[in-house]
C-alpha cells in the first residue's frame, strides 16, 4: 500500500515537505517511506507543545497530524464530488472522511460555509481543550493552501481529528498499532459534566458520568459468558450485551425474531472474544454524530430501530414471555407490555369488561420515539416505572406485572378522545387535558391552542395517556412553559368587528354543540373586560348552525376586520385568576382547575331545566379551589382568604421546595416525584407525608401532629358533606356516583340519563348541589384551601336548610359532631 501511496501522492508530499514537521527520506530502490519523528510538534502544527498521549500505543507528544492520516488512508473509492475530491482507504469505511467532514467533530464549513449550521468557528482559546485539542484544523487549512485540494476544507476552524479519539499515531503507518475501536473513556474526555454547555445542550450535560452509572456500562454479568470464561460472551448474548456483537450482527439480523429463531441463527458463531460493554460508538458513530446503528426504514425511525434492536418490541423475542427465561417484574428489556397498544382496540367507552390496554404508544417515527421519554446514557427507568405507576400513567405497570390486568384509567380510557365517541359526542374539547398530543399543543402555545391542529402519532384508536412528552421538552426533564392559566375552550377563531359596534360575524359557522348556553363569547381584543356575551338559547338553536353574535355591549378595541375570539364557561368571580405565572406548576393546573364554574351557573340563561351533566365542574380541580376561581358563591358572601393561608406561595422561595410553584413542590418534591403521591396511606389513615422534610416543615413543626390533623380533617370534612348531602335529600334531590351525579330518586341504580331533577328550584338549590359535587372529586379540597372549602360548604347548608343564609348550620347539625367541628365558626 505504501507504494501506491508514494505514487499517486509523490507531488502532493512534495509540496507539503516544508510546511510538514517530517523528514521525508524517499528510497527508490526499496520504494519504502522512513518517517522520522524527530522535532514534530505535538499538533503537527508550527507552535509544537500537544499533550501527551494516555491512549495511544506508547507514545509520548507523537501525534502527526490530521494530514497524515489522510495522505496514507488514500487508497480505494474515490469519494467527494468537489474539485480534488480523493480515495478512501480499504482498511476503512470508504465513505469515513466524508461522513467526519459533515459531523460535529469535521466541522466542515462547506456547503454554505458559516451559514452551514454544523459550522463553528469557535476562537476562544478555553474551548480548544475539547474542540481543536491537536490543532489539526491549523494543519487542514495550511492543507489547502499547500495542495489546492479542498476536500478537507479550507478554513482554520476547530476540529476533533483522527488523533483525538485513536490515539497518536506516531508509531501506525501502517505497521504498529493504533486504537481502532475507541472506549467510552475517550468520548468522556470531553462528553462530560460541562456548564459552558449546559444551557444550550442540556441533554448533553454529564453524559459520561451517566454513562458510566447506567446499565449499558456494566452489560456484561456472569450468565452471559462462555462456559468457564470471564472475558468471552456467547454469541447470542453479544449481540445485546457486548459492543462487538451489537455492531456485528444487528445490521444484518432480524432484531424482532421470535426466541427460537434467534437460538438457531447464533448456533453456529463464534463467543465474542474479550468482549467490551455497551459503550458509545455502539449506538453512535463517531465519523457522524447524527448517525446511529441503525439507519430509518420501513416508516421506523433510526433511533426506534437502534434501540429496539435490543429492547424488544414482540411478545416471542428472547427475554419475552413465551420464553422460559422470561421473568414479568423485568421491564427494561423487553418493552411490547409497556409501548404498545393493540391499534384494533375497539372504539367504545370503558365498560364490563373494562377495556385491556397494553401499554403506551410510540411514534415509531419519531427521531426521538425514546429519547423523548428516557435518557438513553444514564438509562435509568426509576421516574418511568413511578409514573408508570401513577394516575398519569394509567397504572400501567401495576397491571402489566400482575398479568397484564385490566386496567381502569378513566381519564384516559372512558372514550375515545382522539375520534367521535359512540354517544355521538365530539370530544376534541376534552383532547387538551385527555390526550398527550392536545396537552402538548396546548402547552406550548395557550392562547392559539385548537383542537383541530392536534396530530395523533398513532392513526388508530388507541389511548394517549399524559406521556412524558407531554409535560416535558427533552430527555433531562426540562419543562413546557404554558404560562398563565388558559380556561378550557368550546372553541375559537376569528369573528368580522368593527369599532363601536354590536354585531361580530364568525370566519366560519359554528355548530350549537361549540356554543353551549351560558358560556361566555370573549373578543380577546375587548379593551374592557373581554366578557361581552352571555350565550343564550336564540344564539345557537338546536341542530343548527350559529355564525352572527349580538353583543351586550358595542366593542370598544382598536377597529379591526378580524378579531380572535373563545367561547368559554370557565367564567371566574371579578378579579381571580389561576397565578401559577411560568412556573411548572402552570402544566398541572392546566387540567386541574376544571371545566366550568359556580359562575357559570349564575350566568346561565333561561329556565334550569337542563340535566346536572350541563352544570358539571368537572373532576379533580384543585387549582380552582386553591385559588377560588370554581365555586358557587353564594350573592353577599364574602370569599377571601384567611389571613394565614399562603399555600399559593409553596414553591415561590427556591431551596428544598423549588421555585416551579406549589402544585410542583408539594406533589413532586419527594424520593418519588412522578407518583405525584404527597402522603402515604389512604386520606383519613395517613401514616407518613412524603413531602414534609422539603415543604412542610417550612410552616408545621412537628410531623407527627400534622399527620394526625389532615387524619381529623379528612373525617370532618367527609362529614361536612354528608350534612350537604342530607339537606339536599331533604329537597328530593339525591347525589350518586355515576354521572349525571344528581337523580329525583333515592335509589341510584337504572337510567343514567336524563335523571335529574326535572327542573332546579333556583340557581342557589343547583349551586349547592354543584358545591357538593365539586368536593366529592376533590378528596383533599381541605389541604388546598381549607377556607375557601369551609366557606362553600356552610354557605350552601345554610341556604338549604332554610332558605336563607342567616348562619343557622351549627343549629342545624345539632351544636356537635365531626360535621360541626368543620364548620363551627366559619361565618
Amino acid at each position: 500500500m505504501l507504494i501506491k501511496v508514494m505514487d499517486k501522492n509523490m507531488v502532493r508530499f512534495t509540496k507539503l515537505i516544508n510546511y510538514s514537521c517530517k523528514t521525508i527520506v524517499l528510497l527508490a530502490g526499496a520504494a519504502i517511506f522512513i518517517f522520522i519523528a524527530t522535532g514534530c510538534g505535538g499538533g503537527g502544527s508550527s507552535s509544537g507543545g500537544g499533550p501527551s498521549d494516555s491512549s495511544g500505543p506508547g507514545a509520548t507528544n507523537g501525534y502527526v497530524g490530521i494530514t497524515e492520516c489522510y495522505n496514507c488512508h488514500a487508497d480505494g473509492v474515490t469519494i467527494g464530488s468537489a474539485a480534488g475530491a480523493v480515495s478512501s482507504s480499504s482498511c476503512c469505511s470508504t465513505d469515513i472522511f466524508s461522513t467526519w467532514l459533515n459531523g460535529k467533530h469535521g466541522n466542515y464549513e462547506g456547503a454554505g460555509y458559516k451559514g452551514n449550521p454544523g459550522y463553528s468557528d469557535l476562537t476562544a482559546t478555553a474551548c480548544n481543550a475539547c474542540h481543536d485539542e491537536l490543532s489539526d484544523g491549523e494543519l487542514l487549512s495550511g492543507y489547502y493552501q499547500q495542495t489546492g485540494l479542498s476536500f478537507l476544507g479550507t478554513e482554520n476552524r476547530p476540529v476533533v481529528g483522527c488523533e483525538s479519539c485513536h490515539g497518536s499515531g506516531s508509531s501506525h503507518f501502517g505497521i504498529g498499532n493504533i486504537v481502532e475501536n475507541p472506549g467510552a473513556d475517550v468520548c468522556g474526555k470531553c462528553h462530560k459534566k460541562d456548564d459552558y454547555h449546559a444551557a444550550s445542550y442540556p441533554e448533553g450535560d454529564n453524559i459520561y458520568a451517566d454513562y458510566q452509572a447506567s446499565p449499558h456500562a456494566s452489560s456484561l454479568s456472569t450468565e452471559i459468558y462462555a462456559d468457564g470464561s470471564t472475558t468471552d460472551v456467547k454469541p447470542l448474548c453479544s449481540k445485546c450485551h457486548t459492543d462487538e456483537g451489537a455492531r456485528k450482527y444487528t445490521k444484518e439480523d432480524n432484531y424482532s425474531a421470535e426466541y427460537t429463531s434467534q437460538d438457531a441463527r447464533f448456533a453456529s458463531e463464534a463467543d465474542a472474544a474479550n468482549a467490551n460493554p455497551v459503550k458509545c460508538n455502539t449506538c453512535h458513530d463517531a465519523h457522524s454524530s447524527n448517525t446511529l446503528l441503525l439507519p430509518a426504514s420501513g416508516g421506523e425511525s433510526s433511533e426506534y430501530r437502534t434501540c429496539t434492536s435490543c429492547h424488544q418490541i414482540v411478545e416471542d423475542s428472547y427475554h419475552g414471555e413465551n420464553n422460559p427465561e422470561f421473568n414479568a417484574s423485568d421491564t427494561t428489556r423487553t418493552i411490547y407490555d409497556t409501548h404498545y397498544d393493540d391499534p384494533n382496540t375497539p372504539a367504545t367507552p370503558l365498560a364490563t369488561p373494562n377495556r385491556i390496554i397494553e401499554g403506551y404508544i410510540i411514534d415509531k417515527a419519531s427521531e426521538r420515539a425514546c429519547s423523548d421519554c428516557h435518557n438513553p446514557h444514564n438509562a435509568d427507568n426509576t421516574i418511568n416505572n413511578e409514573w408508570a405507576n401513577s394516575g398519569h400513567g394509567g397504572f400501567i405497570l401495576d397491571s402489566i406485572v400482575a398479568g397484564k390486568a385490566n386496567v381502569t384509567a378513566k381519564p384516559w380510557l372512558e372514550y375515545t378522545w382522539k375520534y367521535m365517541s359512540n354517544d355521538s359526542s365530539d370530544r376534541k374539547a376534552c383532547q387538551r387535558c385527555h390526550t398527550a398530543t392536545g396537552f402538548k399543543n396546548l402547552a406550548n402555545s395557550p392562547s392559539n391552542y385548537d383542537p383541530a391542529n392536534n396530530v395523533f402519532p398513532a392513526s388508530g384508536q388507541q389511548m394517549e395517556m399524559l406521556y412524558c412528552w407531554a409535560c416535558h421538552t427533552n430527555s433531562v426533564g426540562a419543562l413546557r412553559k404554558p404560562g398563565s392559566y388558559v380556561s378550557p375552550r368550546y372553541t375559537t377563531g376569528t369573528v368580522n368587528v368593527t369599532n363601536n359596534s354590536t354585531t361580530v360575524t364568525t370566519n366560519q359557522p359554528i355548530h350549537k354543540s361549540f356554543v353551549p348556553v351560558g358560556s361566555m363569547l370573549q373578543i380577546l381584543g375587548n379593551s374592557s373586560t373581554n366578557i361581552v356575551k352571555t350565550l343564550t338559547y336564540s344564539d345557537a338553536p338546536t341542530n343548527q348552525m350559529v355564525s352572527q353574535f349580538t353583543l351586550s355591549s358595542a366593542y370598544t378595541g382598536t377597529t379591526a376586520s378580524q378579531v380572535g375570539y373563545v367561547i368559554t364557561a370557565y367564567i371566574t368571580p371579578a378579579g381571580r385568576e389561576i397565578a401559577t405565572g411560568t412556573t411548572g406548576s402552570s402544566i398541572c393546573a392546566s387540567c386541574h382547575s376544571g371545566r366550568l364554574t359556580g359562575e357559570y351557573i349564575k350566568n346561565y340563561p333561561g329556565s334550569l331545566t337542563a340535566n346536572f351533566g350541563t352544570f358539571n365542574s368537572h373532576y379533580l380541580a384543585d387549582g380552582g379551589i386553591m385559588y377560588r376561581t370554581i365555586g358557587y358563591e353564594f350573592t353577599g358572601q364574602d370569599y377571601s382568604d384567611a389571613v394565614s393561608y399562603v399555600h399559593p406561595t409553596i414553591g415561590s422561595t427556591g431551596g428544598a421546595e423549588g421555585d416551579e410553584g406549589p402544585c410542583v413542590a408539594c406533589h413532586m418534591k419527594n424520593d418519588e416525584s412522578h407518583s405525584f403521591e404527597v402522603v402515604e396511606g389512604d386520606l383519613g389513615a395517613v401514616t407518613d407525608i412524603k413531602s414534609y422534610t422539603n415543604v412542610c416543615s417550612r410552616c408545621h413543626g412537628n410531623k407527627a401532629a400534622l399527620i394526625a390533623t389532615l387524619n381529623t380533617r379528612d373525617t370532618q370534612y367527609n362529614a361536612a358533606l354528608a350534612a350537604l348531602e342530607t339537606q339536599l335529600n331533604s329537597k328530593g334531590i339525591y347525589y350518586c356516583a355515576s354521572y349525571p351525579y344528581f337523580k329525583n330518586a333515592a335509589a341510584c341504580g337504572g337510567a343514567t340519563y336524563p335523571v335529574s331533577p326535572a327542573t332546579w328550584p333556583n340557581k342557589d338549590t343547583l349551586g349547592a348541589a354543584f358545591n357538593l359535587n365539586l368536593f366529592k372529586n376533590v378528596p383533599a379540597a381541605y389541604v388546598h384551601n381549607r377556607e375557601y372549602t369551609r366557606k362553600l360548604i356552610y354557605d350552601s347548608i345554610d341556604f338549604l336548610d332554610d332558605g336563607n343564609l342567616n348562619k343557622s348550620v351549627e343549629a342545624t347539625l345539632g351544636g356537635s359532631g365531626n360535621a360541626y367541628d368543620y364548620l363551627n365558626g366559619t361565618r
